[in-house]
């Protein structure tokens, strides 16, 4: 088990998300990874052992209107997930997992309260949503809106 048990995004430059590590709430020192990093990847530390890296997260508010828009079920990588309206907003309804609450971080990014990962939606033009990407589990997946 890895003696670093959390790096929190602090920074970005040139593509590469800057971290820094703690050990029992203590800061440790800083590390450098990709871009995955925003997306609750694991890495090796400096030790070699796996750890996972997180961020902090803000909550923002979404008119319903836009959040009406995501609603409807999506092809994820051969998978059918849906996406439904909850009384505090969304949700991804995912086989063999049940209900997931989405929280804004804006308009078309959302993070799951019980997972590590997120869902970016995508908007045409005209307003439509033809899909958007989920990012979980280091994985990133097309999510393509199908009804």
């Amino acid at each position: 088990m890895s003696r670093f048990h959390q790096a929190a995004l602090v920074g970005e430059h040139d593509g590469l998300h800057a971290a820094t590590q703690t050990e029992l709430g203590q800061h440790v020192g800083d590390v450098r990874l990709d871009g995955a990093l925003a997306h609750g990847a694991t890495y090796d530390d400096q030790d070699g052992n796996a750890a996972t890296a997180s961020r902090h997260r803000t909550a923002v508010p979404v008119d319903d209107d836009i959040l009406d828009r995501y609603v409807g079920t999506y092809d994820v990588a051969g998978t059918e997930a849906m996406i439904v309206r909850t009384a505090k907003g969304l949700s991804a309804r995912l086989p063999g997992q049940g209900d997931e609450p989405l929280v804004a971080e804006s308009d078309d990014t959302f993070f799951f309260t019980d997972l590590e990962g997120e869902v970016h939606f995508e908007v045409d033009p005209t307003g439509r949503v033809p899909g958007g990407v989920l990012y979980q589990d280091g994985q990133v997946l097309d999510a393509v809106k199908t009804s």
